[in-house]
C-alpha cells in the first residue's frame, strides 16, 4: 500500500514516509515515538490499521470488535500529539469482519 501511496504523492512533489508503529497484536519499543515523530512532521497521516488472518477465519470468532490494542495505543498516541495541528488523518482499515471505530467518529481531520 505505501508503495502506491508514494507513486501518487511523489511526483506531486510530496514526501512520503512510512513508519511501522505497531504489529498487528503486539507493539514495537519505540513504534509510537517513531510514530508521532513522523507525524509531527508530515501534512497527511495515513494509519493503516485492522486484523489478520489469525484473528478473523472460518470457524474462529473474536470475542471483541475492537482493534488490537496495540493499533489503539498507536492511534490514540499520535491523534493525542497533533491535536493542536491541521494535519489530515485518514484512517484505511483492513478487515473481514466488524471492527468498531467508535472512539475515532468525534475526530474530523
Amino acid at each position: 500500500m505505501f508503495d502506491a501511496f508514494s507513486a501518487l504523492n511523489d511526483p506531486a512533489g510530496g514526501i512520503s514516509t512510512m513508519v511501522l508503529g505497531s504489529q498487528i497484536t503486539s507493539s514495537y519499543e519505540s513504534g509510537i515515538d517513531d510514530a508521532t515523530v513522523a507525524a509531527l512532521a508530515a501534512d497527511t497521516v495515513i494509519f493503516m490499521v485492522g486484523l489478520d488472518h489469525s484473528m478473523e477465519k472460518e470457524g474462529t470468532d473474536r470475542d471483541y470488535i475492537s482493534l488490537p490494542q496495540p493499533q489503539i495505543d498507536l492511534v490514540d498516541a499520535v491523534l493525542a500529539a497533533t491535536e493542536s495541528s491541521n494535519q489530515r488523518m485518514v484512517m484505511v482499515v483492513l478487515n473481514g469482519g466488524s471492527v468498531s471505530l467508535d472512539s475515532y467518529k468525534s475526530h474530523d481531520r
